[in-house]
């Protein structure tokens, strides 16, 4: 019957999935297909197009319970079939009874068989041929007929069997309804639009979630790779996609997250028929630049409506009546129609709310339930109540709470402490690891394996919360109107146990590395959690550990506003000389450090060290790492002078207080080293640095970030001094160990490589310098953004070595484009802004534009004099290359003047053997030869 006849695919919604696998399948037989999803579009007359297609020809009709249901267009197909005598071909796609007037056709079975096993009893039933032809049309709904599997194309698996590549949610077996939603995103999904990105937004508990679990299984067959994200903290996402990026071959399990994720954009673009979910996604600027593109299908659920410009929006509703009736009853077989459609009407058809509801019901007759109801409505629509939520679900919250806690006290006091928490699974497991106050009820929840089994047990039971693995994960919306409910002796009382179970889950500081793979399954709750319920100091230091755990890879605009949140609030509450506010001042001083905003983190840090001083003494603890702390912000404002004479101090006291091996002891040491380098006294900042690697080695071990970030400073002064050979090798080690340690892209291991770079153009290993140089630009522009003074930095050097690889037309572009941003960001006076000028004067006088040179040089010069000082080795340096551009301008005589003392200053700040005094000196002997020539 193949070749010329078409045949037109009847099903149901429902088994949209079936319908194209079978049209897929005629039309590799040879047969051309009419399939509404493929071929009928929006806005088409669908009566039209229905009433063309049945009679074109043959119809196969996709039996199943969904198609005879009296509502759907399908009986209309059928019947009308039946009316004129047509040919309708029947296959049963699930165990179903057919209606009288259809049960004389024979319908063979497609479900329970093999994939080939199904091809030819389909194929049979409508007389094709017995195997496929060799040739082969475009895709399905491309409108041509012809052989698929001889062009390579493999066309949908049989509908059920999952992808190889295969983490979503298990199925709902108690799904219900959403036929019309399901079709309507299959159809926009694989509709052939330029971008296939669907959002399933609506307000909490409307069953977005399972929506997108349902597709995902209805049509598993369509992929190859299906993966689910749990996006609610843009933060750990990247996590979750490197892991995809592993399963897909794209990475290797010890690859950097970010470096994983662009290996995944890659590979995702090379293929074809892959779904990624992103669940519970709130902010659409978050997520952008995550949606991967291609060929694939991304379908994300949040409660935000405003995905236009990101994702095709689809509104997800309540169900339908018939579909809530039909959800109670399911689950409570002894419902009669009419009671379930009492308790559907008081919840609004709400999902989550039936749901929980029909849990309820299997102890409780339906009027003493709808009365309970009644009597709670004042209850929840108290002030303060969310405005998206039904009243009937938050009465029934409260009504299970009631339960729990009559029946189980401990219970409930884990429930309401979660509710503080992150909509996120909390990991009960881990805090078992930690001591804690087993006086509180939940203190002993957490110590003792049993009782926690019960407690897990029970919430489990009510449906108050998913529990698997140990983890407790509370419904979003249960969450929040839970906390709404807490009375303010509860919230007192939910804040010390929530701050209790966060303390016991603390993984340990942040910049240990032996602690960090703890860290990511805490990380959300301990952001999302009030200021204001961190009740315990174990608590509030955890918070704040959260924050630099971020701020370490890179993510510190994500937690400014939170540390700005913390101080604030326990300001308020504690005073301004508590210890924990002042964590949360210091904190705070880091993150706007670590954003470039130098001059916040001295305001804080200056205001904590004399608060400090005043309460606890020049020669506490507390007050002499602050005074470590407030030492780089001086040097990072550009005032060295000041930061030395407070750091040489502060290593006095700390050398006396602490002991010479103490790791602030040797932070502040290293510290001092960089400082003493900075302005030229190298041979001590060489010493320096070289007692305290080889003591940090000694007490933190080889691959400790300290030690590392200390190895890296010693490279870059050995560079500075010629030991070019040694600070090459101290350079590829350091950077090969934070690799290994930290990841590519951490923040410390971009300051090794952008220090390797140089050291790597010094040894005469240009081009490994330049592309080393140019892939950590990208790297930092990537983690820290493109006005980020890190980045600037970076970008300050590469464009020095474009230059020297005679790019100079580039690096010059890349110099003044550097020069601008730095300008704006930092300042013009700032050092590293005047650095870049620097070396952009060298490049315009390189490229013949003299007199821009000379107007930059001395502006730069008379600049860095004031700022930095006459002796600053930058000085000097600038003063070297005035000299150069004089020459080249005509103005020997000054250049000869200015060389003199130059090279006087060089010998005396830098030595007589100094590279810098060296290349001064050279200069002003040629000067002095040409002048007597």
């Amino acid at each position: 019957m193949a070749g010329g006849v078409r045949v037109f695919v009847s099903h149901a919604g429902a088994d949209l999935a079936w319908a194209e696998w079978v049209a897929w399948q005629l039309q590799d037989a040879g047969y051309e297909v009419e399939l509404d999803a493929w071929h009928w579009g929006a806005g088409e007359n669908f009566v039209r197009n229905m009433d063309r297609a049945l009679a074109a020809g043959p119809m196969v009709a996709l039996f199943s319970a969904a198609y005879f249901d009296s509502e759907r267009w399908t009986t209309e197909e059928w019947t009308a079939k039946l009316a004129g005598r047509e040919k309708v071909i029947p296959v049963r796609v699930e165990d179903c009874v057919a209606p009288p007037m259809l049960r004389a056709l024979i319908a063979p079975a497609l479900f329970g068989l093999g994939e080939e096993e199904a091809r030819e009893a389909l194929l049979a039933a409508v007389k094709g041929p017995a195997g496929p032809p060799r040739g082969q049309p475009g895709f399905p709904g491309g409108g041509a007929a012809g052989r698929l599997r001889s062009m390579g194309a493999t066309g949908p698996r049989l509908p059920g069997t999952l992808p190889r590549v295969w983490s979503v949610p298990s199925r709902n077996a108690g799904f219900v309804g959403r036929d019309e939603l399901l079709v309507e995103v299959r159809s926009r999904l694989a509709g052939g639009r330029a971008v296939a990105v669907v959002a399933l937004d609506g307000r909490g508990g409307v069953g977005k979630t399972q929506l997108a679990a349902e597709y995902a299984h209805r049509f598993c067959g369509e992929y190859e790779l299906a993966w689910w994200v749990r996006a609610e903290d843009p933060a750990l996402i990247p996590g979750q996609l490197a892991l995809l990026a592993v399963e897909t071959g794209a990475a290797q399990p010890d690859t950097a997250p970010e470096e994983a994720v662009q290996a995944l954009g890659r590979e995702l673009r090379s293929r074809s028929r892959w779904l990624v979910v992103f669940d519970n996604a709130e902010d659409p600027a978050a997520l952008a630049e995550l949606v991967p593109s291609g060929a694939g299908h991304v379908l994300i659920t949040s409660r935000n409506p405003d995905w236009h410009g990101v994702a095709s929006p689809l509104d997800v509703d309540v169900l339908a009546r018939r579909e809530s009736v039909h959800l109670l009853r399911a689950r409570n077989s002894w419902l009669s129609e009419a009671e379930a459609g009492r308790v559907a009407e008081a919840l609004d058809d709400l999902p989550l709310a039936l749901v929980q509801a029909a849990a309820v019901l299997t102890t409780t007759t339906v009027d003493e339930y709808l009365e309970l109801m009644a009597s709670n409505a004042s209850e929840v629509t108290d002030e303060g109540r969310p405005r998206d939520y039904p009243w009937s679900l938050a009465a029934q919250i409260r009504l299970s709470m009631q339960r729990l806690r009559a029946q189980d006290p401990e219970a409930a006091d884990v429930m309401n402490a979660c509710a503080l928490l992150a909509p996120e699974p909390f990991a009960m497991h881990a805090c078992a690891e930690q001591e804690v106050d087993e006086a509180s009820s939940v203190g002993r929840v957490v110590a003792d394996r049993r009782t926690r089994s019960r407690v897990l047990s029970a919430l489990h039971q009510h449906g108050l919360a998913r529990v698997a693995g140990g983890s407790l994960h509370l419904h979003r919306l249960t969450q929040t109107v839970l906390k709404d409910q807490l009375s303010t002796e509860d919230r007192a009382a939910a804040a010390r146990n929530a701050s209790i179970l966060l303390a016991a889950a603390f993984p340990g500081r942040a910049g240990d590395p032996a602690f960090w793979p703890r860290w990511p399954d805490l990380l959300s709750h301990l952001l999302a959690i009030d200021p204001t319920d961190l009740v315990t100091a174990q608590a509030r230091y955890a918070a704040c550990e959260a924050c630099i755990y971020l701020k370490d890879r890179g993510s510190a605009p994500a937690v400014l506003a939170r540390l700005e949140d913390l101080h604030r609030a326990w300001t308020d509450l504690l005073g301004p000389d508590h210890m924990h506010t002042w964590w949360g001042a210091n904190y705070l001083a880091l993150a706007s450090a670590a954003v470039g905003d130098h001059g916040r983190a001295y305001a804080l840090h200056r205001d904590l060290f004399d608060r400090q001083r005043r309460v606890l003494g020049a020669d506490a603890e507390f007050t002499l790492v602050t005074a470590s702390n407030l030492c780089i912000a001086l040097g990072e404002l550009g005032r060295v002078e000041e930061a030395l004479e407070l750091e040489e101090d502060t290593l006095g006291r700390l050398r006396g207080v602490l002991g010479e091996d103490h790791p602030e002891t040797l932070r502040i040491a290293a510290n001092l080293a960089v400082r003493l380098g900075e302005l030229g006294r190298v041979e001590e900042a060489l010493e320096l640095a070289e007692d305290v690697l080889d003591r940090q080695r000694r007490v933190l071990g080889e691959d400790h970030p300290a030690t590392l970030s200390t190895a890296n400073n010693l490279g870059a002064d050995l560079g500075g001094v010629g030991r070019v050979e040694e600070a090459l090798e101290l350079g590829e080690d350091t950077l090969d160990r934070q690799r290994r340690v930290l990841g590519a892209d951490h923040p410390d291991t971009l300051l090794s490589a952008n220090n390797l770079a140089i050291r790597l153009a010094e040894s005469g290993r240009v081009e490994e310098g330049l592309e080393l140089a140019e892939d950590t630009l990208d790297r930092r522009r990537r983690v820290l953004g493109e006005d980020h003074p890190d980045t600037l930095r970076t970008a300050s050097n590469l464009a020095v070595r474009l230059g020297e690889s005679g790019r100079v037309e580039e690096g010059l572009e890349l110099g003044e484009e550097t020069l601008d941003r730095q300008r704006r960001v930092l300042g013009e006076d700032h050092p590293d802004t005047l650095g870049t000028a620097n070396n952009l004067a060298t490049d315009l006088g390189e490229l013949g534009r003299v007199e821009e040179a000379l107007e930059l040089a001395e502006d730069t010069l008379n600049r860095r004099r004031r700022v930095l000082g006459e002796d600053h080795p930058g000085t000097l340096l600038s003063a070297n290359n005035l000299v150069i551009c004089l020459v080249e301008s005509g103005r020997v005589e000054e250049a000869l003047e200015l060389g003199g003392d130059t090279v006087d200053r060089r010998r005396r700040v830098l030595g007589e053997d100094h590279p810098g005094t060296m290349s001064t000196k050279a200069l002003l002997d040629g000067l002095t030869q040409l002048q007597g020539g």
